[in-house]
């Protein structure tokens, strides 16, 4: 058991990738050589009598917070860049992905929420000179700069966490070089050349940065296989499209990284090794003890099995401008004049939120976890008003549509109705029951009718529920 908890402790920044890992629903059967094993199989043995000694209390070495484990995923812009091993130094430190991935003891579900590398937030302490630009891919350099207290990657943290509202329990903070020589590393080999298969949902036309100008990079809808530097300009590459396109792309390639690591399994000595020194000279994580390391691996086995939902804060999320805006600059759809930001929340000037500005986005997060079922369903919900206006509804409905729901996308559309039915309040579902889980959340929470679509209850657009009010 000494041997097995030294070999532990020679690798602890590379456990912490697995530890991370495994939190993103990998399941993850590793095996050290002991130099006194005579064989494959009692190394494994001893393995696993290590984690069974631990297993009725070795979960409470895991560091959580209200039932939940959270790890701060992040990915710097390394180009002109140094690391020491300690922090990262250079020209502008962006941190362009910023992903936190939240682990549900209770439901077993994982929560990929993906913060938009130019959302907005004002940092309230003088320490730090904010200037103009407001964007969280700075405030890693920020943080650096200023004269607080933190250094860099503790006050990134720390604005996240006001964001979200979720601690982070565990970060990790990796290059591009880092994210390139990972998949060199565990990838399939196909034609003699690493990488992935990834099922791309849509055609790619976008235009790659290399040295002081851009190369045209395209791929094709559906199943194909891309080696790592392919993987690297499909999860970065954002000119002809949005970093909100990017983000999901990066979804993408963590849920086919991580079936690929549940397929592969690690016990090879010499794999182990060669994942660990890619991580050691370009990435910089939190600090985690041997009891935690083998807290991970033994829920790796529970976690495995755990659903993966993803939420993105840009200006989808909940509905068109429902939670979080474009600037007004920016088409087709913004409409925030707010100066320094580009995504802004856009109650932060009304009375919930002046002192919390995400306030009622931390609400919505809640609300989806809690139930993730509904969320996932991605359903169109229009609300209608007879006149089209929401002036005169009904006191509770107008307090309901105040308050969030785990609806995908909620809209208030300014189309009017004539009323067929004798209720205030109803619901009439176009899906044919493909929106089941919306539908009963949407009925037990209102606790009104639901009707069936007829002649006279057409849907006014493309929503695949309707609520009417009159």
């Amino acid at each position: 058991m000494k041997n097995i908890i030294k070999i532990l402790s020679k690798y602890k920044i590379f456990f912490l990738c697995l530890f991370v890992i495994s939190f993103g629903g990998s399941y993850l059967m590793i095996s050290k050589v002991d130099p006194l094993a005579e064989s494959k199989k009692y190394v494994e043995t001893q393995f696993g009598n290590v984690l069974g000694m631990f297993q009725d209390t070795t979960l409470e070495n895991i560091e959580k917070t209200n039932g939940f484990t959270t790890v701060l995923l992040m990915g710097i812009d390394s180009r002109e860049l140094d690391f020491d091993g300690y922090e990262f130094s250079g020209k502008d430190r962006n941190v362009d992905t910023i992903i936190q991935a939240i682990y549900d003891y209770e439901t077993n579900n994982i929560f990929l929420i993906t913060i938009p590398r130019d959302t907005g937030y004002e940092i309230e302490e003088d320490c730090a000179n904010q200037g103009y630009d407001k964007a969280i891919n700075r405030f890693y350099k920020y943080g650096q700069d200023s004269n607080c207290r933190e250094d860099g990657i503790d006050f990134l943290t720390k604005y996240t966490e006001k964001i979200t509202g979720f601690k982070n329990n565990y970060y990790s903070l990796i290059s591009f070089e880092t994210y390139y020589e990972i998949f060199n590393v565990v990838g399939e080999e196909f034609k003699g050349e690493k990488g992935l298969w990834i099922d791309i949902p849509e055609n790619v036309y976008e235009m790659y940065p290399v040295d002081d100008g851009y190369e045209y990079f395209e791929l094709s809808k559906g199943l194909q296989f891309l080696n790592s530097e392919q993987l690297l300009r499909y999860a970065r590459s954002r000119q002809n499209t949005s970093d909100f396109v990017r983000s999901r792309r990066q979804h993408i390639i963590l849920e086919t990284f991580k079936n690929r690591l549940i397929k592969l399994g690690i016990t090879s000595p010499q794999k182990i090794k060669d994942i660990y020194d890619s991580f050691r000279d370009t990435a910089l994580y939190s600090k985690i003890d041997i009891e935690e390391i083998i807290a991970g691996l033994t829920l790796a086995p529970k976690a495995k099995n755990a659903k993966i939902y993803h939420i993105y804060l840009d200006d989808s999320l909940g509905g068109k401008n429902n939670y979080i805006a474009r600037p007004a600059y920016s088409p087709p759809d913004g409409i925030h004049n707010r100066p320094g930001f580009y995504l802004t929340p856009i109650h932060y000037d009304q009375p919930c939120c002046r002192d919390d500005n995400y306030y009622k986005v931390k609400n919505l997060i809640r609300t989806i976890i809690d139930n993730p079922e509904v969320y996932d369903e991605e359903a169109k919900v229009a609300v209608y008003s007879v006149n089209g206006q929401f002036e005169d509804i009904p006191v509770w409905f107008e307090y309901w549509l105040e308050t969030e729901h785990p609806i995908y996308n909620l809209i208030q559309s300014n189309k009017t109705f004539d009323n067929v039915v004798d209720e205030d309040v109803y619901i009439v579902d176009y899906s044919e029951g493909e929106k089941n889980n919306t539908l009963n959340y949407l009925q037990n929470s209102l606790e009104v009718s639901v009707y069936r679509p007829n002649q006279s209850m057409s849907p006014k657009s493309d929503e695949d529920i309707a609520i009417y009010v009159r």
